[in-house]
């Protein structure tokens, strides 16, 4: 197992001189990280820019713990901002632009995209320094971002650029007040996992599996295994990925398989400031409450005739269309939902939560008791989820047990 490298200390930088990458047309970095502080500068490559607004360069700045990228490529200067981090765990955040086109995502989470100003689409770096961690002058920086002046604190385990992987340990590249870090979960031999991916969370490593193998390792050949929901009040977070745009505010189709024995509990929800998506078993039924902005009032109802607290796998298919909503279980006895007139999106976080208790102000979905079961074969918008691994709550659900 390889160190990270600790950044806390506040000189704390690694130089990487006259690197000779092609990133004219486009480029993409990576670089792993759990930060100590919210806000500082985690990577910078360009030129001294000596006052000039328009000078070619790239830079990763965290801002109230936002990864938060900025780019000029000579017509005036770019951003684009992801979600918070979590500061218990390690996050790889990778960034880059592609011609004028930026974008920023966490681990596999959302890509959010942007795009630069002006006419010119080329980036003049090439032979600049790299830097990592801060910079040693402010003078690097345009005028309008050195209000941003504090360095990066927090431990780095990887930087990658282009697929390249740059050296973290070569101590001639440190600064003085650089030290070697907490051994980084994912920093073992690639091979470690299989056909796998390393992934860390709460700062423990795990292995997401490619479709079809499965274990702690992928060691073996199967199918995606089941999450277990024990019955406690903490759910599990999910990116939706698709609430993310009117159009998929507007429209969405998800399903999933449960096992439960379970007659009460919330399953599936999703909630912004005033809208919400509420699916949950009632007297082991499956019951629906949706509010689009104008149906605050509104009364669950149930799918009739279908109990699943029986032990055995039963199938979820919701289909959202603007005000229309149809739910069946089992592929029998559709249940329409027709919301109130005046609106058609679903505004929430862009999350999903399975089991637990939903716990925002709509108190009046308190049930009298939590989910315990299995779920499996989660899919939005026709992608696949991995219900354990793709979980970005702090712990990964534990397998299937009933």
């Amino acid at each position: 197992y390889l160190c990270s490298v600790d950044l806390t200390a506040h000189s704390a930088l690694i130089t990487y001189p006259e690197v000779k990458i092609d990133v004219r047309n486009a480029v993409s970095i990576r670089i792993t990280l759990k930060p100590s502080t919210p806000d500082g500068l985690v990577f910078h490559w360009g030129r001294d820019v000596e006052g000039k607004q328009n000078g070619d360069f790239l830079a990763l700045f965290l801002i109230a713990y936002q990864p938060t990228f900025f780019w000029n490529l000579g017509s005036g200067i770019a951003y684009v901002k992801a979600t918070a981090l979590d500061t218990h765990r390690w996050s790889t955040v990778t960034f880059g632009r592609d011609l004028k086109n930026g974008t920023i995502q966490i681990d596999d989470g959302h890509v959010v995209t942007g795009q630069s100003p002006g006419k010119l689409v080329h980036l003049d770096i090439h032979g600049d320094t790299v830097y990592l961690g801060g910079l040693p002058s402010l003078s690097l920086l345009p005028p309008r971002l050195r209000t941003l002046k504090e360095n990066y604190s927090g431990f780095v385990s990887s930087l990658t650029i282009n697929e390249r992987v740059f050296p973290l340990h070569q101590r001639s590249l440190w600064s003085d007040t650089v030290v070697v870090g907490a051994e980084a979960p994912c920093a073992a031999d690639s091979a470690s996992c299989g056909r796998g991916v390393c992934q860390t969370r709460a700062n423990e490593r795990t292995c997401k599996c490619a479709r079809g193998t499965v274990g702690e390792s992928c060691e073996r050949e199967g199918e995606r295994e089941a999450a277990f929901f024990d019955g406690s009040k903490t759910d599990h977070a999910y990116l939706n990925r698709v609430n993310h745009s009117v159009e998929s505010s507007s429209r969405s189709i998800f399903s999933f398989s449960l096992k439960t024995f379970s007659t009460d509990g919330h399953l599936w929800w999703e909630a912004g400031s005033d809208d919400y998506f509420l699916l949950f078993l009632r007297e082991g039924k499956i019951h629906v409450v949706k509010n689009l902005g104008n149906d605050a009032t509104l009364k669950p109802v149930n799918v009739r005739g279908v109990r699943v607290n029986d032990g055995v796998w039963h199938r979820v298919d919701v289909q959202r269309n603007h005000r229309n909503t149809t739910i069946t279980v089992d592929g029998r006895n559709p249940l329409w939902i027709v919301a109130s007139p005046g609106s058609s999106e679903l505004n929430t976080n862009g999350l999903v939560y399975l089991g637990g208790r939903y716990s925002p102000a709509h108190t009046r979905f308190t049930l009298p008791g939590t989910f315990v079961g299995c779920i499996k074969d989660v899919t939005i918008n026709k992608k696949e989820l991995d219900v354990r691994m793709d979980s970005v709550s702090e712990r990964v659900p534990a397998q299937c047990r009933l």
